[in-house]
């Protein structure tokens, strides 16, 4: 029976979670979550919840619990990280290489790093999804599954996010089966990486009315910067007010 962890954050992952626990000939061995400053919030109790429902004894560790974690990677046959927000230590991504998948929101090597689904939309690239495994640098290692999405100008990040995770979902479910049955799925990514860091979005959040912009490039910025979870752009006027600002881009008929 294979041994399988997952590295979870966020509302997404409960759903791999229910998926791993009720998968057939496998035993969860352990639930690992981020640490304080980046784990959602209620995610602990969360996850609990459904393991109670699932009347089983899996242990719940932080990445705080750094040497639990490696025990429980040690004892790890197929990891599944899931929106984990931590890049894992060079002696642990040695030591579970070719053995954790992890879930990624954009078309490798394009959007590595934070925030990839508002940077395709502020630079024009293609949306898609990539399931790889970890290696020591950030979303580098091979490709097991890969998928564009289709989207347009009207399409914010919150529901370009949306899709990403059903097609996710869709993903893990397609390749899960096959590398518990030893395939060999991995394919080496092609093409120049691109790469965004986590606070590099946050400086563009507020537009100055001042500044001008292409009709595209503002919608795109405007997208880009709007959340299912309410956060949105801000224009800033000559007063020094700022203002939520949404764009509603409907289809003209015929």
């Amino acid at each position: 029976m294979k041994k399988v962890s997952i590295l979870m954050n966020g509302n997404f992952s409960l759903n791999i979670l229910e998926y791993l626990l009720n998968y057939p000939g496998i035993e969860v061995i352990g639930v690992i979550l981020n640490s304080s400053e980046k784990r959602s919030p209620g995610i602990i109790k969360s996850v609990g919840k459904i393991i109670k429902n699932n009347s089983i004894e899996i242990p719940i560790v932080t990445f705080e619990q750094i040497d639990k974690v490696r025990e429980v990677l040690e004892s790890t046959d197929i990891g599944v990280s899931c929106l984990f927000g931590h890049v894992l230590q060079s002696d642990i991504v040695n030591l579970t290489k070719n053995r954790i998948i992890n879930m990624h929101p954009s078309l490798l090597p394009f959007g590595r790093g934070s925030d990839p689904i508002a940077w395709a939309k502020i630079e024009g690239i293609p949306q898609g999804v990539s399931i790889h495994y970890m290696e020591e640098g950030l979303d580098s290692g091979a490709v097991v599954f890969q998928k564009p999405l289709e989207t347009n100008l009207s399409m914010s990040a919150g529901e370009i996010y949306e899709i990403a995770m059903l097609e996710l979902f869709n993903g893990i479910k397609q390749v899960f089966p096959r590398i518990l049955a030893g395939e060999q799925l991995a394919i080496e990514q092609r093409g120049t990486p691109s790469y965004h860091g986590s606070k590099e979005l946050i400086k563009l959040r507020v537009i100055d009315d001042s500044e001008t912009y292409k009709v595209k490039d503002f919608i795109n910025l405007v997208q880009a910067l709007t959340y299912s979870d309410g956060r949105t752009a801000l224009i800033r006027d000559e007063d020094s007010t700022l203002w939520k600002i949404t764009l509603n881009l409907t289809r003209e008929k015929g």
